[in-house]
């Protein structure tokens, strides 16, 4: 899915980054926050440029990355 072609055309990007996202929450939900958040912030771009970095896409994206992001207080050192 990483290496999949998003600029093939436009209905085929919008699934390939629709199917990535739902892989990070995948990937979120199985205890694997850090491979998420990984997966959120490669993609985030790639949804900038296909939806606009205002769009309903873009917003839920930051809100799944806020959730997946520790506080410094509880990051171990």
């Amino acid at each position: 899915m990483q290496n999949a072609d998003a600029s093939a055309d436009e209905d085929e990007a919008a699934k390939v980054l629709e199917s990535r996202f739902v892989i990070a929450q995948m990937l979120a939900i199985a205890s694997h926050p850090d491979e998420a958040l990984t997966e959120l912030e490669t993609i985030r771009p790639l949804l900038a440029e296909a939806f606009g970095p205002n769009s309903t896409q873009i917003r839920n994206l930051n809100k799944q990355i806020s959730r997946l992001r520790l506080p410094e207080d509880r990051v171990e050192k």
